[in-house]
């Protein structure tokens, strides 16, 4: 095959290759190792640079524009009629004098001379419409002429590019985008903005719709990158070559004056950065014909290298070859060029991007070339080698920043940032860039003699191990690499869907099919080994933690284990391409569903068949909502009913009230615990760090209460952007899924099939309801209350920082100078949207609002994501978790499963840091970047950290002692006995609370608030309660008990206290399933929280409730029984009083319902003594002869008995008795001594549980004497209902209820 149809070049290029030479080099590279060909598909590092310029030249001045005169009218007085003429002779000869102005630069141009033109007009209109008329009049002159005007004039310029394929396709397919070209070479006004661009900077109230990118474009913008990105690989590399040729901006139709564009310039930071700069020399022109020139030219260069490779591999092909035959259109040429200065202008693209700096919506360069992105796809492995030569440049180059022409500078530090928020993407969003760091960087150890060892090499182990790269390549390097070629082709691959739509109809469509086919397989294939890496790296970190040494042994099978993933997910990449090309040959149609499913599904949907499965997944499958195997599929109808469900279940009032009381208690321990730790140490430098960073808090008042108000209406429009919990990955993907879902729905739907249509439209019903403020109303507020607690520990943290700055400058530490320096710390805490994105804060205050993702809550909701069933019983894992966390924080003793706690609390300081790997790894955990610290700051950190915890610990033993005095005085409650019947007696017909202590206005007050406090105080209680029972010794049903305790103080608070009816119900507790359904079923329904609260506000009392389902949820409505009394469930009466349980006044159960301080009338004196005997009185009126009785009876009865006050006479004479014969007393002491329960049974000690017995036995009698004849009546008729249907069945017959029915009549 010969190459003479090859496009021509420019011989004379002095940078270009001759093709026998470059075909010569290719085939000598399939001789060499795999490595050589990676490097040499890429090409030579491009050596022309638009982006910057070389020397350090100073920016042209700009010359500040003239004052404008005020307009004056000819009718008004003092106005110059020759003024007049003038103005008016001016705009009539605009338009010719344009043409006259072409023509000028036409002979200019052809001849070398500088003719000057007419004098520009005095009017400023008249002179803007001469400027445009002299692109516009001359553009539709040429077009009208046709190919042949159009030939002529760029043959006269003496340019190549007529003879370029370029030129034959405009000329072919648009004559308008030629003469515009022609015109532009020799136009001067084409050294300014473009029309739209003039229009937008003069008008900018009227024109600022326009998009930037239909504006000149600056040469060296990421932005351009996108277009280039765009239309370079669709063959229209002529729009991005003009836009590069465009390089001075003149606002046409305004009055200020010519300003010639600045370029930026790369700086190195050090001397191998220099030299790499000096040996890679950037030219630069603001020529508009050489740019557009050397643009084209690297089109053809790029298209000539192609073919070469294309030949290279297929060189008996009888198949046309794109770049050696000119069998294509030139619309399916396109050939996307390496961007100057590949990979290194691509590593500050990133750092430009993430801050905006002269782009808006820029891309990363592109780094490699057409036949490289071939080459990786030709065999497992050579995707990496070109990994590897990019790093190779990153290394070569060093530290290299940049300085822009408008004044914004970006360092090589600012790099490496923007670097690894690239790697994020790449890697896992869900990781902070400290842990990519992890990731990517050696893992250092120590040796026995504390030297500093690499006990593993970091990213490039693998790869350098498998490809035989040199020891010189840093991890990082590669790692930099491999995440901007990533981002670089994810940019493509999105630009090039975007250019399909533009060139829909036209050969260039089948162009792009095929490139992001190719784009997305090699991106699935960095993907793989990242995410390989990532994951062998993370849980070497973890085992190394737990005392792993086999470290060589482990890289051993990393390495080995990169060549089998690399492998796998070689072929896997090429079945999802065969899929791709079957797909748009025979099912076009889905084309653009089956894209989204792969991009959605991270590659895993890479046929048709599995797409289906996962559309059925997510919709139809509801048995998903039990148990799911493929936790990544997630239906999206389940998910939309459990968010309903959350949302209903946190919407009380008193949920954020009692957020705010636990921030706010978190806010208050921390200065505490800090204070109570360093105060017995007697560091009073600690003492003083801590005095500067918690007392200024007027200051942090006036910060947290906007911000905490601007979090609640953020969440309040858009709750998932700024919920807590919420990932931001998470959130996109969701997203995405539900776009896949709306697209597949739209395909079937338009194939006659509404199904899917019909379930994405009750889907997105769904997820709008749960988006909505008023539902959400709980959850935003605790949102908004997690902000309010992130800005105090905030502005704590960027003083602890100012003071560490200040130490290391070695400037005095006092209030003065910490301010501004915490002031700027405080501010880089937030992001662009003004949300905290501080790590270390957000770890804190996750800490404090019960929210840090710890591997136990993350071990939950892993078993909820497999087995969704279980969720009723598991609803918030993470909130139980952290209780049980930061509960034993609070340990007075050593904590078990808590090392690192133990570890800040015992080690002494100083022994501490003879471990600096284990003092970074403390801090690490905590999320603190500890890669800005010096020693002395990660000193002050671990001792602020040592005197926090073990101030938490001493609150803790206070808080123990403090309790073990209250209950032994009878002034604490813990939460019951382990005996749930006894208990349950206890709360239902007295008013005894848990979790209460006795004020001195003889209430019980609740100290549930005190938070992790809280469950100490109820550990001790219940020790008491239950291992100093009257009925038993303490070590009977030893077993019970301990459980109870260990899991009673913290049950509640944690949420874990769900598992209670699933418990009972496995335990055959038929009740149980009814209680747990109707609960369940109520939170289904909206605002289940609120109406709780207005149940408990607005009812004056406990009611009667049967053990149904509808029972159930009528008693947690039972509001509603305030508005028809008539059909409102009986009350709870005590049958000792009479009076109704819990029946407070009106502005108590508003303070009980919405306060977490509540406040609860004491027992009766006979109750307390009912209550301290352990007489158990939930039996009263369950059943009378056989029957049980209805709710209703049981309160009408229980009412009466405890008006007649027969039985309240009763104990009272047992309890004169009791406490004159010390019976109480003298049973315990045989307790203690160990008697058991059958030794000395508490129901015979001296009767008084018989004689009480009696007592309730006679007073029963007597309620039932009173009871209101109805009632009487229809317990009768039910007794003897049972008595005839026993008879019946003796007979061997079965009851006739009609027979019964005459008798009731």
């Amino acid at each position: 095959m010969e190459f003479e149809n090859l496009p021509e070049v420019d011989q004379t290029d002095p940078n270009r290759v001759e093709p026998t030479a470059r075909l010569q080099q290719e085939q000598a590279v399939e001789d060499d190792n795999a490595e050589q060909a990676a490097l040499l598909a890429q090409g030579d590092l491009p050596t022309g640079m638009l982006e910057a310029a070389a020397t350090e030249e100073q920016p042209a001045p700009v010359t500040a524009a003239a004052p404008q005169q005020d307009q004056q009218w000819p009718w008004e007085e003092g106005y110059d009629l020759g003024d007049y003429a003038r103005n008016t002779g001016e705009m009539a000869l605009a338009a010719p004098t344009s043409m006259l102005d072409f023509g000028v630069d036409v002979i200019n141009k052809f001849t070398g001379q500088k003719f000057k033109k007419v004098p520009k007009f005095q009017n400023d209109v008249a002179q803007s419409l001469r400027e445009i008329s002299a692109v516009v009049l001359p553009t539709l002159g040429l077009t009208r002429l046709g190919m042949g005007g159009g030939a002529a004039a760029h043959s006269r310029v003496g340019w190549s590019l007529g003879n370029s394929p370029l030129v034959k396709w405009v000329g072919t397919r648009g004559v308008e985008a030629l003469a515009g070209l022609g015109v532009g070479s020799v136009s001067s006004e084409y050294e300014g903005d473009n029309l739209t661009g003039a229009l937008k900077q003069k008008w900018p109230r009227q024109f600022d719709w326009i998009p930037d990118s239909l504006a000149t474009l600056k040469d060296d913008g990421a932005d351009m990158k996108r277009q280039k990105n765009i239309y370079e690989d669709l063959g229209m590399g002529f729009v991005t070559g003009l836009a590069e040729g465009v390089t001075k901006l003149t606002l046409a139709l305004g009055d200020a004056t010519t300003s010639l564009m600045r370029s930026n310039r790369f700086v190195g930071e050090t001397p191998q950065a220099k030299q790499f700069l000096k040996e890679n020399p950037i030219q630069f022109t603001d020529d508009v014909e050489q740019s557009i020139q050397r643009s084209i030219l690297k089109q053809e260069e790029a298209l000539d290298e192609l073919g070469y490779y294309n030949f290279s591999e297929n060189p008996n092909s009888m198949v046309p070859l794109k770049g050696v035959h000119d069998s294509f259109e030139f619309s399916e040429l396109g050939v996307r060029t390496v961007d100057d200065f590949g990979v290194v202008g691509a590593a500050i693209d990133s750092a430009r991007i993430a801050r905006n700096l002269d782009t808006v919506h820029g891309r990363l360069g592109n780094m490699i070339s057409e036949p490289a992105l071939k080459y990786a796809l030709k065999t497992s492995g050579n995707g990496q080698d070109i990994v590897l030569g990019l790093a190779d440049q990153l290394h070569k180059a060093g530290r290299i920043g940049m300085e822009g022409a408008s004044g914004w500078k970006v360092t090589f530090d600012d790099v490496l940032d923007a670097n690894m928020n690239v790697a994020v993407d790449l890697f896992d969003p869900r990781m902070t860039k400290a842990q990519i760091r992890e990731v990517l960087e050696p893992f250092i150890t120590r040796d026995a003699s504390g030297k500093e060892v690499m006990a593993e090499g970091g990213f490039a182990v693998a790869a350098k191990a498998l490809r035989g790269f040199g020891a010189e390549l840093t991890s990082m390097d590669v790692g930099r690499a491999q995440a901007l070629l990533a981002g670089s082709l994810s940019g493509r691959i999105s630009d090039l869907a975007e250019g399909q739509r533009l060139m829909a109809g036209s050969p260039a469509v089948y162009v792009a099919r095929e490139k992001i086919i190719d784009l997305m397989q090699y991106v699935t294939q960095l993907a793989g080994s990242a995410k390989y890496y990532k994951n062998r790296k993370m849980n070497l970190l973890a085992l190394a933690k737990n005392g792993f040494r086999n470290i060589e042994g482990y890289n051993d099978a990393t390495v080995i284990g990169a060549g089998e993933v690399a492998n796998r997910v070689f072929q896997e990449s090429k079945t999802f391409a065969n899929s791709m090309r079957q797909i748009a040959e025979y099912q076009p149609q889905i084309m653009d569903q089956f894209l989204m499913a792969y991009e959605v599904t991270d590659g895993r949907i890479d046929t048709i068949y599995k797409m289906n499965q996962y559309i059925h997944g997510m919709t139809a499958d509801l048995g998903k909502g039990i148990i799911n195997l493929d936790p990544q599929v997630q239906n999206k109808l389940v998910a939309g009913v459990w968010s309903n469900i959350y949302n209903s279940i946190l919407s009380a009032f008193t949920t954020p009230i009692q957020a705010l009381v636990g921030n706010f208690g978190g806010i208050i321990s921390q200065p505490v615990s800090h204070f109570a730790g360093a105060i017995p140490s007697g560091d009073w430098k600690a003492i003083q760090r801590g005095w500067v960073a918690y007392t200024s808090i007027g200051e942090t008042l006036q910060r947290a209460l906007p911000y905490a108000g601007n979090v609640f209406m953020k969440a309040s429009k858009n709750p998932e952007t700024v919920s807590r919990g919420t990932r931001l990955d998470l959130l996109l993907q969701s997203e995405k899924e539900m776009g896949f879902l709306r697209e597949a729905a739209r395909v079937q739907k338009e194939q006659g099939n509404p199904g899917l249509d019909y379930l994405v439209n009750q889907i997105e019903a769904l997820n709008d309801l749960g988006k909505d403020p008023i539902l959400r109303f709980g959850p935003n507020a605790m949102t908004a209350l997690d902000g309010f607690t992130g800005v105090f520990n905030a502005s704590a943290e960027a003083r602890f920082r100012a003071m560490d700055e200040l130490i290391a400058a070695g400037k005095p530490v006092t209030k003065a100078n910490v301010k501004p320096i915490a002031d700027k710390f405080y501010k880089q805490m937030f992001d662009d949207q003004g949300m905290l994105n501080d790590d270390a804060v957000k770890y804190v205050t996750d800490e404090m609002a019960l929210n840090l993702d710890t591997p136990l809550a993350q071990s939950i909701t892993d078993i909820t994501q497999r087995l969704p069933g279980m969720r009723p019983w598991l609803m918030f894992p993470t909130t139980g978790m952290n209780i049980v966390d930061i509960g034993a924080k609070y340990n007075p003793l050593w904590t078990p499963f808590q090392r690192d706690i133990n570890e800040l609390a015992f080690v002494p300081l100083k022994q501490l840091m003879n471990h600096p790997e284990h003092v970074d790894d403390l801090l690490r955990r905590r999320n603190i970047d500890i890669s800005q610290m010096d020693e002395v700051a990660k000193l002050n950190k671990i001792a602020d950290l040592k005197y926090t915890t073990r101030g938490r610990k001493a609150i803790g033993g206070l808080a123990v002692v403090s309790a073990g005095y209250g209950v032994l005085n009878g002034r604490i409650r813990g939460d019951g006995l382990y005996d749930k019947e006894a208990q349950r007696a206890r709360e239902k017909q007295t008013n005894w609370k848990n979790r209460t202590y006795l004020g001195l206005d003889g209430k019980w007050h609740s100290y549930a608030w005190l938070g992790p406090l809280a469950d100490w105080v109820a550990l001790v209680a219940n020790i008491h309660d239950n291992f100093d029972m009257l009925g038993e010794a303490a070590l009977e049903r030893f077993r019970e008990k301990s459980a109870f305790i260990l899991s009673a103080s913290i049950t509640d608070r944690t949420g874990l206290s769900t598992l209670k009816p699933l418990l009972d119900m496995l335990g055959g507790d038929e009740s149980a399933m009814d209680r747990w359904a109707g609960g369940f079923l109520n939170s289904m329904g909206p605002l289940a929280g609120q109406r709780g609260e207005w149940s408990r506000a607005f009812t004056e009392g406990l009611l009667e409730t049967e053990n149904d389902i509808l029972s159930v949820i009528g008693n947690r409505n039972r509001f509603g029984g305030g508005l028809d009394p008539a059909n409102r469930q009986p009350f709870v009466y005590s049958p000792v009083t009479g009076k109704k349980a819990n029946g407070y006044g009106m502005m108590q159960r508003l303070w009980n319902a919405y306060m977490p301080f509540k406040v609860h009338d004491a027992q009766s004196e006979e109750e307390a003594f009912l209550q301290a005997i352990e007489y158990p009185i939930s039996t009263t009126f369950n059943s009378k002869n056989g029957v049980k009785l209805l709710a209703p009876e049981q309160s009408e009865l229980n009412r009466i008995m405890g008006e007649d006050g027969h039985w309240r006479a009763g104990i009272r004479e047992v309890m004169k008795d009791a406490g004159d014969w010390k019976s109480i007393a003298r049973l315990k002491a045989l307790r203690r001594q160990g008697y058991t329960s059958e030794e000395v049974p508490l129901e015979k000690w001296e009767l008084l549980h018989v004689r009480l017995r009696q007592s309730q036995k006679e007073a029963e009698d007597a309620a039932f004497a009173r009871l209101n004849k109805d009632m009487f009546a229809a317990i009768e008729l039910r007794r003897v209902e049972s008595v005839l249907r026993k008879q019946a069945a003796e007979e061997g017959a079965v009851f006739d209820p009609t027979t019964f029915t005459n008798i009731r009549k």
